[in-house]
């Protein structure tokens, strides 16, 4: 009877501890279109005080450069002064300015009644952007916070990014935060079974000259593989134009967060592999490397890299080769 029973225990044990993982990894893995609802349900919908202390929001927000990850930041440092600090997640820039800013600020907070929103936490899990973090801090202890899924035509959005880079800006004009980027070089290999899926990509910026470098396979004969260099005068427009599309590739998938995955899944013979590597003015460097595995959101910015390829491959064919 003795082993039966040890048995037993042992059994229960491993129930018991596979239960409490069970629940440890359940709120740590959260399954796509699964809902988080933290709401504090008794937060105050009304701020008394309009003397903004600090402020802080980051959101995805969609314009003429497409959908790109910004956060925006403000604080009162004396009666004179506000610092500012804003851009695309990764290439924030701080400048100061003055009182009148963070009044203008308050205008918008009011306009769209953003206190309404305080206390609300509910995320859902596995949509394509990061949700939308807002914090207002006043002067009166008050605060406004709320996280919630993010809405990248936000009207209330829209006219905080217009204040933001109005004051960044030059003068009379508004701040394309996307030219703030130090990137030198952006480097990108896909393989695959068939030779359609096999194609790489260089694209570099030297002080203002640009040059581009692909190989693919060629559209007329699949079996044939294209080569292409364009750094000539003539080029600089187009290969220009594929650098900021590629920038709005790297901000808008938040591709710096793919540094130093390096993925392989043994258990498929057949399927796809990419590598790749950006390099920064400053040295910065990003590398990222997956077989059959692959990082966050690599699936949303496969997609977009594949439309800039058959862009490539359109101009190459205009070209005449």
């Amino acid at each position: 009877m003795k082993p039966i029973f040890i048995i037993i225990i042992v059994i229960v044990v491993l129930a018991v501890i596979g239960g409490v993982l069970y629940l440890h990894f359940r709120n740590m893995i959260k399954m796509p279109g699964e809902v988080t609802d933290k709401t504090k349900k008794n937060a105050p919908k009304t701020i008394k005080s309009e003397k903004i202390s600090k402020f802080d929001a980051e959101f995805v927000y969609s314009n003429e450069c497409g959908e790109l990850f910004y956060h925006f930041k403000a604080k009162r440092i004396n009666r004179t002064v506000t610092e500012l600090t804003g851009g695309l997640v990764k290439m924030e820039k701080t400048i100061h300015t003055g009182p009148e800013f963070l009044v203008e600020l308050q205008k918008i907070i009011d306009k769209y009644n953003l206190a309404s929103k305080n206390g609300i936490y509910r995320v859902t899990s596995g949509l394509p952007n990061d949700p939308t973090r807002f914090l207002c801090r006043y002067r009166s202890c008050e605060s406004i916070r709320f996280c919630v899924d993010n809405d990248s035509k936000s009207a209330w959005m829209k006219e905080i990014y217009e204040l933001f880079s109005t004051e960044f800006g030059k003068k009379g004009e508004r701040k394309d935060f996307l030219s703030d980027s130090e990137m030198t070089r952006f480097y990108f290999r896909h393989g695959g079974m068939a030779m359609p899926q096999i194609y790489s990509f260089t694209i570099e910026k030297k002080g203002d000259k640009y040059l581009f470098k692909a190989n693919f396979s060629d559209p007329e004969n699949s079996y044939k593989e294209a080569e292409v260099v364009w750094d000539k005068e003539q080029d600089q427009d187009i290969v220009k134009r594929f650098y900021y599309w590629v920038l709005r590739i790297y901000y808008g998938n938040q591709i710096y967060l793919w540094d130093g995955f390096d993925g392989n899944n043994r258990f498929v013979k057949d399927g796809t592999m990419f590598n790749m590597s950006v390099d920064f003015e400053n040295g910065e460097k990003i590398r990222a490397d997956g077989n059959n595995s692959f990082p966050d959101k690599y699936y949303k910015a496969h997609k977009e890299i594949e439309k800039l390829l058959e862009e490539i491959i359109k101009v190459y064919q205009e070209r005449g080769k």
